[in-house]
């Protein structure tokens, strides 16, 4: 659902490695030395997990009172407090909230990440535990942030058929996406809470016929046309159980796909995308009755009306043009001037003048290099750095980068101020990112928490108080 989702999508994980961060830790490799997180000796601060509770800033450097505070057990998530050390709140103070909340109309929300397995929902060896429970703890939260929404992706993996067709795996039938039966679970409570449902896309790539590892399929015209019918035909499946599920609003084409919505981006492969999406959108909006989105950056559909008339709502991830002045002095005013450059509100202004309603998401790391080495590093296993997909047992980035959680702070603000400049020209329906289904700040037993989730950090207090009505 951003860009640093679509940089992730490119890269092919076999599923030996996606298991091991099952069973390993979240190492990702079992060759990669896995030592357990020593209790912290430091001083730390603990943070109330009842949102209801969250005072900001004070509730994010409080310290903590005694040792029972301080979890070192990852696979423990009913938790009220969760701690960090003094380290990971980073070099700069916390930001002030000016101008907090929007006005009553603005819709909020939040957008999930990876869902995790149903019985894992921590994602760590040995651990188990009941997703459903943590879906509900997460729209008991939602609830008391302000949110509204919540945007969602169940995603799945391609494979071929024995005749060289292409399609599309029930979630069911392979590793790590979301059960058709864990999804109703989330819409259902959702709804009862009063929360829409926004599903994504999300097909990580093509399994080999043996089920046993992935690749990304070469980009060419010949595998563009095995691709496309075979979306064509999981669109309709989808929307079948979608409508009977009253999923509220849901993505026509596939941002996080590893063709996205153009293949190539030739002439050629934007009008094979086109001629079939016109097709596609035809045929889900005679099975689905939710309004439809598509995503910003598709590269084709200004110029096709017959697809364009037939969307609600554009997403449009928030970005910034960042000079050296901003990343060496990474200050809300900075961070804020670099949106107003990055040509974010000329690019929603067009959409809202063809009457589509903007939806805006935003989100950063909380990793002290965000800005200086842009891009996605990999939250669950090691990698060479940032932007790399390939798993690795000889240099981990991961646990040589260290957690900036008011860098991440001030981005939050600093996004959160400029749009609520803009909604004096347009409508936005605004959305924050990300979470993850745990409630510990221990994200592995590797790695600080770098990760773009803002459950438990202070990026969540500043949206909190943004998000009250």
């Amino acid at each position: 659902m951003s860009r640093q989702w679509a940089r992730r999508l490119q890269s092919a994980f076999t599923m030996a490695s996606l298991s091991c961060l099952a069973a390993c830790g979240g190492g990702g490799n079992p060759a990669v030395s896995l030592q357990a997180p020593q209790p912290f000796v430091a001083s730390t601060y603990s943070v109330p997990t009842d949102v209801s509770k969250l005072s900001y800033p004070s509730s994010y450097t409080t310290p903590s009172t005694s040792q029972a505070e301080v979890n070192t057990d990852p696979c423990r998530l009913d938790l009220d407090v969760v701690s960090y050390p003094k380290s990971w709140l980073g070099q700069s103070a916390l930001p002030a909230i000016h101008g907090a909340p929007f006005k009553k109309e603005t819709i909020r929300g939040i957008y999930l990440k990876d869902i995790m397995l149903s019985d894992n929902p921590v994602f760590v060896g040995g651990c188990t535990g009941s997703l459903q429970s943590e879906f509900a703890k997460t729209i008991a939260r939602a609830k008391k942030l302000g949110v509204d929404h919540i945007y969602v992706p169940q995603w799945h993996w391609a494979a071929q058929r024995n005749d060289g067709r292409w399609y599309i795996m029930r979630a069911e039938d392979s590793f790590g996406p979301l059960r058709d039966s864990d999804l109703s679970f989330f819409v259902s409570k959702a709804h009862e809470a009063g929360l829409k449902v926004i599903m994504m896309n999300q097909i990580q790539g093509m399994m080999n016929n043996d089920n046993a590892s992935a690749f990304i399929p070469t980009k060419s015209l010949d595998n563009f046309r095995k691709w496309l019918p075979a979306y064509d035909e999981f669109m309709a499946e989808r929307a079948v159980l979608f409508a009977a599920l009253q999923i509220d609003a849901w993505e026509i084409g596939c941002n996080a796909c590893f063709y996205m919505d153009d293949g190539d981006g030739t002439d050629a492969a934007r009008q094979l995308f086109q001629d079939q999406y016109i097709q596609t959108i035809k045929r889900v909006k005679s099975l689905y009755n939710g309004k439809i989105m598509t995503h910003a950056n598709n590269s084709w559909m200004r110029d096709a009306p017959e697809f364009l008339d037939q969307v609600d709502i554009i997403v449009n991830s928030l970005y910034g043009a960042f000079t050296n002045e901003t990343i060496q002095n990474p200050s809300v005013s900075n961070i804020k001037s670099a949106f107003k450059n990055g040509g974010f509100a000329q690019n929603a202004a067009d959409f809202k003048s063809r009457g589509k309603t903007i939806l805006v998401n935003f989100g950063l790391q909380s990793r002290a290099n965000a800005l200086t080495e842009e891009g996605y590093l990999e939250e669950t296993a090691c990698t060479a750095g940032v932007n790399q997909g390939d798993i690795t047992s000889t240099v981990c980035a991961q646990r040589n980068t260290p957690p900036d959680f008011a860098l991440q702070a001030a981005y939050f603000e600093a996004a959160l101020e400029y749009l609520q400049e803009l909604e004096a020209q347009m409508d936005l329906m605004v959305f924050a990112g990300e979470y993850w289904e745990t409630d510990s700040l221990i994200s592995d037993v590797v790695f600080p928490n770098i990760g773009a989730t803002i459950r438990n950090k202070p990026a969540e207090g500043i949206v909190k108080a943004w998000f009250q009505k």
